[in-house]
């Protein structure tokens, strides 16, 4: 079985990885061989762990990959023979057949990638990009700071899969003690990409990191190149030495001389015009031109010609008129221009075929020392994500993390990459969980309060620490992470056939499957798509599952459910803290509703929050008035414990306070004669027609 999964088109510079696998299946034994475009490498995987349900020898692996690279030629990806990339355009080549395992890296699914914005697609704002997408505001591209797209695909590939071997992880954080020379490393970097000579010697410590062992074939590899390839020459593109091939100088050496060939023909077609003639001439510029699929043209500046020129010339045929740099002109077919295109022909297409076909050759020399090329353009690629890293954590004042083997969490004034760059002022926050207490922190407060933010900002910086990257927090140990799981609300798919509710029931049934003691967990407002008691129910039981872990995953719980401070919902336990978003308000209102003078602190403490303040959150995003006030008298009503009226327009309830004044009137009235049926008949009338006072008398 071969499986392809489709793809979004992207710009090829920062398109994702490739991925093409294939699967054998032979009683109880799986192999699995997985091809990754971008390191050109076929993988066969592990089981995810000892206890799946099949076993993995190796003989069905071998199978697997032998399938994989059959079904990967047919398709045309990769060529057996060189000839074969004349008809494709390019060649790849099996580098090397990998084992590798899932558990040294950090899981963290799509829907977690899109929660916490580490990639994000925008549709294209050219219209060359109509139906392809760029990277938009995400974490990537804050980081993104490679010059080449070797680098950008490497960092691309990192932060799809994070790493939890901690040397790994240390490796990388060290290899830039301090990033103050970050510039000269990407000045190097841009100047060897162009073939220039490098304008310093590098620091030291960057001289470490680019002391690359040339082995001998790479030396030879060099030289090969050198030898063949001109990087200096400029002209036209043209890129092979000379003396590498005669047949290739001498078209160089005929294009080279055209231009003084050209203006000895353009003198002689103007003296075949008669003496009284040319100073008709003087101010229109005659040259002859080469257009690639057109041919030699003689070219006149800002004329046609006349009747009398025609006579005289009557070899001229016109073959098209048109401006060229805001002038115009008439480009004409001349018994000159077709023995140029008889004896010269498509020069330059020739000259660009023979170069086209040296490389070609030189590609297939090359092909013995593909092992060692690899080797040089991954140190290179790494060495781009490194320098891009640093500058990033100069720019963004990141920190070096400390990464340990304790299962634990300590943050100190830890900030949202993402939420800093776009915000006025951020209010940055410390976080704080143990081996054995306080794992599992429920975050409550009002609306846009900060609570989604410290939640993911927690996720973000331990995602940050597993690539090997410093963090935004003034310091930071993080215990070594085996999964981000999340419940966040993302975009809604049509495609998915699931309501949104659904779709939250689906991330945390995945959560509680996959969550170990190593994992962190991301709980934002699970529970509000249904009604409220079904919404408290699945979010307490949700956490005291996992609180009977031993050690309880790293939860962090946001909701507005004030009934998890029940003892009878949420059973209090030494792993659950419960935290809030400070709010400084004018009112001493719990409901908090009706204050116009409220300050979000967004600072995280120890308590309980019950205030929403969804009334005053309403009006800053600019709900009428009228609604606003409704909305109050709601809630202090329910506050109060009384009856909420019906709501009615101004004019009818004016009617009906009348009304009632006349019920109240009619009842102390004492009718006597026919003298006050009559009156009270005519105030009646009043009403029906005309609200007005009620007489008393």
């Amino acid at each position: 079985m071969i499986k392809d999964p489709p793809e979004k088109q992207v710009p090829h510079d920062d398109e994702l990885p490739k991925v093409h696998m294939a699967c054998l299946q032979h009683n109880d034994k799986l192999g699995i061989a997985v091809y990754y475009e971008a390191s050109q490498e076929v993988h066969v995987l592990q089981p995810i762990s000892a206890a799946s349900i099949v076993t993995s020898k190796e003989t069905e692996k071998v199978c697997a990959a032998g399938a994989l690279v059959t079904i990967l030629q047919k398709q045309g990806i990769l060529h057996e023979t060189f000839d074969d990339q004349e008809t494709h355009g390019c060649t790849y080549y099996v580098c090397g057949l990998k084992e590798i395992g899932l558990d040294g890296f950090l899981m963290v699914d799509s829907g977690t990638l899109q929660a916490l914005q580490i990639f994000a697609e925008d549709k294209h704002p050219s219209c060359m990009g109509i139906g392809s997408t760029k990277e938009g505001f995400s974490v990537y591209n804050m980081l993104n700071k490679c010059i080449t797209n070797m680098g950008r695909r490497m960092l691309k590939i990192w932060m799809l899969r994070p790493i939890v071997d901690l040397d790994a992880i240390n490796e990388r954080l060290g290899s830039f003690k301090s990033s103050r020379h970050t510039n000269g490393v990407n000045d190097r970097m841009k100047r060897r990409r162009i073939g220039a000579p490098p304008a310093e010697q590098p620091p030291s410590g960057i001289e470490r990191l680019a002391s690359f062992h040339a082995s001998d074939e790479l030396l030879a590899c060099q030289s090969l190149i050198a030898d063949i390839i001109d990087f200096d020459q400029e002209d036209d593109n043209m890129m092979i030495h000379y003396n590498i091939c005669s047949q290739l100088d001498d078209l160089k050496i005929s294009y080279h001389g055209l231009p003084s060939l050209l203006t000895k023909i353009v003198e002689r077609e103007l003296q075949r015009v008669p003496r009284e003639l040319r100073t008709q001439l003087k101010q229109h510029l005659w040259s002859i031109l080469y257009m690639p699929q057109v041919g030699f043209v003689l070219r006149l500046d800002g004329m046609h010609l006349t009747a009398d020129l025609d006579d005289h010339l009557p070899d001229f045929q016109l073959a098209f008129e048109g401006n060229a740099e805001s002038t115009f002109g008439t480009y004409y077919h001349t018994d000159s221009t077709r023995q140029l295109n008889a004896r010269f022909g498509d020069m330059k297409m020739k000259i660009r075929d023979l170069e086209v076909a040296i490389c070609n050759s030189l590609l297939s020399r090359l092909q013995r020392f593909s092992p060692f090329l690899s080797q040089a353009t991954d140190f290179a690629a790494e060495l781009d994500c490194m320098a891009s890293l640093a500058m990033a954590a100069r720019d963004f004042h990141l920190t070096r993390p400390v990464l340990t083997q304790e299962n634990r969490l300590d943050i100190k004034q830890g900030r949202h990459l993402l939420t800093e760059a776009v915000a006025n002022t951020y209010i940055p926050a410390d976080v704080e969980v143990s081996e054995h207490d306080g794992r599992i922190q429920v975050v409550t407060g009002p609306n846009m309060s900060g609570k989604s933010c410290y939640a993911k900002q927690v996720a973000l910086i331990v995602f940050l620490a597993h690539i090997g990257s410093f963090v935004p927090a003034k310091s930071a140990t993080i215990g070594l992470t085996d999964r981000i799981l999340t419940r966040v609300p993302i975009q809604d798919s049509q495609c998915s056939m699931q309501s949104t509710f659904m779709a939250d029931l689906t991330q945390v049934a995945a959560m509680l499957q996959q969550a170990t003691s190593r994992s962190l967990c991301i709980i934002d407002e699970f529970g509000k798509g249904t009604l409220n008691a079904d919404g408290v129910g699945l979010l307490c039981g949700t956490l005291q599952h996992l609180n009977k872990m031993t050690p309880a995953p790293m939860i962090f719980a946001c909701t507005h459910f004030s009934e998890v401070f029940l003892q009878t919902c949420l059973p209090r336990s030494r792993n659950i803290t419960f935290k809030t978003m400070q709010v400084m308000s004018d009112s001493e209102d719990t409901i908090g509703s009706s204050s116009k003078d409220i300050v979000f602190l967004y600072r995280a403490a120890e308590g309980h929050s019950l205030p929403s303040y969804g009334v005053h959150c309403a009006r800053l995003a600019g709900v009428p008035d009228t609604i606003l006030k409704r909305a109050s008298q709601v809630l202090q009503l329910r506050q109060d414990g009384s009856q909420i009226n019906e709501l009615h327009s101004a004019k009818l309830q004016s009617r009906q306070r009348m009304i009632l004044e006349l019920a109240k009137h009619l009842s102390n009235l004492q009718i006597s004669s026919q003298h006050d049926v009559a009156l009270l008949m005519g105030e009646a009338m009043q009403i029906s027609v005309a609200p007005g006072q009620i007489s008393h008398s």
